[in-house]
């Protein structure tokens, strides 16, 4: 178990396994073997190039299909010669307020039309975007601008603008219709002019976006694409840097991977601040498929999404195992995903029975990615093929250009199927956090195994580790460990012996505050939230975990649920499940009783909007 790290690794690591000392020669020779992925050729244009380049080959194909629901516009539809139109014309008034190369925009937008020209618009002018979430509360959207120092913002039409703080002194503020047309510009962190500036480039002067000629061939590969920001255990969310040729080697593998072509039509449903968004947007406009945006909400909507899919003949789809579960106990599963030929599923750990059941269910080949935003996206992935009737679930390999290594706490390669953390190195791993050397210095550490000068590996705090035919286990998160009554807990521990049991479809395990009564707090107790098939699976729980689990890791309380709630990545929402219930209302007179809702608010059976 990994439970602190040194301030640096070892220059020649060294240590102790079971049974004795083990050679490291010995020990590195092992891991080795499947510790890196095979060597690409490096993709040689940025990733507006390669989207101008599927414009080319097809400039009057469908690019983008907005599905928000808007009373007075409809639909939006835009082809990829619209798409680098309205791109170029928002790069053409970036570059006049001095966005160019490593200089960051924020995109303040819902996922829309809208929010996709302004992702190439801001990449067209040579700078990196910095998604700037319109759910999240104005502190923090202020807090990320700020720590990101962006030169300018792209929001809608619709609302007051972002508030930036008063040391952000006046950013540019540039706002586009709900089809991505350039509308109106001013500054943000102040009221915004009714009038443009006069130092904004006027949209009609972009013409032609091939024109424009060769905006985006300045950039370097090196240079920052994006910088998405991730949560931090300090509380200050951390800033991810990513560059061109890291987002441009994982898109062009995965198009070969899947075989995409204008053919296929893809689902956008991630919230931008979720870096499997970037996949979703990036990945059909390489290949020259379509988008399909679901409308905001959506994305924790299993019928919703099934809709979608099977209303516009989806072919791709990325989905966590919780909301591939939701979908896959729908009545209606089976018809509304026959488009479907690729799911790729990440996230959490996906469980041997919902392999399973997506088989009974579904053709499709499905692939089971792993990957942290500090390691763009994702950095191994098994694939199952659609004659696999059952298969014992794995991360897979890792991907081209990747090294994935298993270490222990002082940095030693551990033995073929014993756990330690994951650590990444190689093409896809992020320059580190933006403006924050410290938090970069703590996670991007010296890679011993590397001969390359100043070559660094990512620790991840995932726990993983790798089974004898090369393929990678996922165990959990390191932090997933929790205290209790003195003993150390590994959640997922739990929750796999519950999945474990006939007719339990999903199981999650948390802690929740206990009651002594009259409002005193008591004891936390363990609590599990199982997801039943019909009315299967074990009448007696705690008799059957007592029988295979120590007595401090049975939980005290067994909860049947339809569906676990979700977050918007398709998580399963353990705050929601920990959170703890509401008092209950006194009765008023000539009203009826209230019911009671002991449980957590779960999506409904029958699909519904949050």
């Amino acid at each position: 178990m990994v439970t602190s790290r040194p301030s640096s690794p070892p220059s020649v690591p060294s240590g102790d396994v079971a049974g004795g000392r083990t050679d490291l020669a010995q020990r590195g020779t092992d891991a080795d073997a499947f510790a890196s992925g095979r060597v690409d050729p490096l993709v040689g244009r940025s990733l507006t190039a390669l989207v101008a380049d599927a414009t080319r080959r097809t400039p009057d194909a469908t690019a983008v299909v907005d599905l928000a629901d808007r009373a007075a516009q409809g639909a939006v539809t835009l082809t990829y010669l619209d798409l680098e139109r309205r791109a170029e014309a928002l790069a053409a008034s970036l570059r006049a307020v001095g966005v160019g190369p490593e200089v960051t925009v924020g995109v303040c937008l819902p996922r829309s039309a809208a929010q996709v020209v302004a992702l190439l618009g801001v990449l067209r002018a040579g700078g990196a975007f910095v998604p700037l979430d319109v759910s999240w509360p104005a502190r923090r959207i202020s807090a990320v601008a700020d720590e990101a120092r962006i030169s300018a913002v792209v929001a809608g039409t619709a609302g007051a603008p972002p508030e930036l703080s008063a040391g952000a002194g006046f950013v540019p503020l540039l706002r586009l219709d709900p089809a991505g047309r350039l509308a109106t510009a001013g500054t943000s962190a102040r009221p915004v002019p009714g009038d443009a500036p006069s130092s904004l480039a006027d949209p009609s002067s972009a013409g032609d976006p091939h024109a424009a000629g060769d905006s985006y061939s300045t950039v370097d590969m090196e240079n920052l694409a994006y910088v998405i920001y991730t949560s931090g255990s300090t509380g200050t969310p951390k800033g991810v840097m990513i560059r061109h040729q890291a987002i441009c080697n994982r898109l062009h593998w995965q198009v070969d991977l899947l075989g995409l072509t204008g053919d296929d039509t893809v689902l956008h449903k991630a919230p931008l601040s979720i870096d499997i968004s970037i996949n979703e947007v990036f990945l059909p406009l390489v290949a020259g498929a379509r988008i399909v945006i679901a409308p905001p909400g959506a994305e924790t909507d299993p019928g919703t999404l099934l809709a979608i899919v099977h209303a516009h003949a989806v072919t791709f789809c990325y989905v966590g195992p919780a909301t591939l579960g939701a979908m896959l106990e729908r009545p209606d599963a089976e018809e509304a995903g026959r488009s479907l030929r690729h799911v790729w599923c990440g996230g959490e750990v996906l469980r041997d029975e919902a392999y399973r059941r997506f088989r009974e269910r579904w053709r499709a080949r499905l692939y089971h990615g792993y990957g942290p935003a500090e390691a763009t996206i994702g950095v191994s992935c098994r694939v199952f093929d659609p004659d696999q009737a059952t298969a014992r679930v794995s991360i897979g390999r890792p991907n081209p250009n990747t090294q994935i290594r298993v270490l222990d706490a002082d940095y030693n390669p551990v033995p073929l199927g014993a756990a330690g953390e994951l650590f990444i190195s190689g093409l896809p791993l992020a320059r580190g956090y933006l403006n924050d050397p410290r938090r970069t210095a703590d996670q991007f550490v010296p890679d011993p195994f590397s001969s390359v000068p100043g070559s660094r590996m990512y620790a991840t705090g995932d726990l993983g580790r790798f089974r004898t035919d090369g393929e990678i286990e996922f165990l959990g998160r390191a932090d997933n460990q929790v205290k209790f009554r003195g003993f150390r807990v590994e959640l997922e521990e739990i929750e796999n012996v519950l999945c474990g049991q006939p007719g339990i479809r999903h199981a999650a395990v948390v802690v929740v505050p206990g009651e002594a009564g009259d409002g005193e707090a008591g004891d936390d107790e363990l609590r599990a939230y199982c997801v039943r098939a019909g009315t299967g699976g074990p009448p007696n729980l705690r008799a059957v975990l007592a029988g295979q689990l120590p007595a401090h890791m049975v939980p005290d309380t067994f909860v049947d649920v339809a569906e676990l709630p979700l977050t918007a990545a398709g998580k399963i929402d353990r705050r929601a499940l920990a959170a703890p219930a509401p008092p209950p209302q006194p009765p008023q007179e000539q009203q009826p009783p209230q019911e009671q809702q002991p449980q957590p608010t779960t999506i409904p059976a029958g699909g519904g909007t949050r």
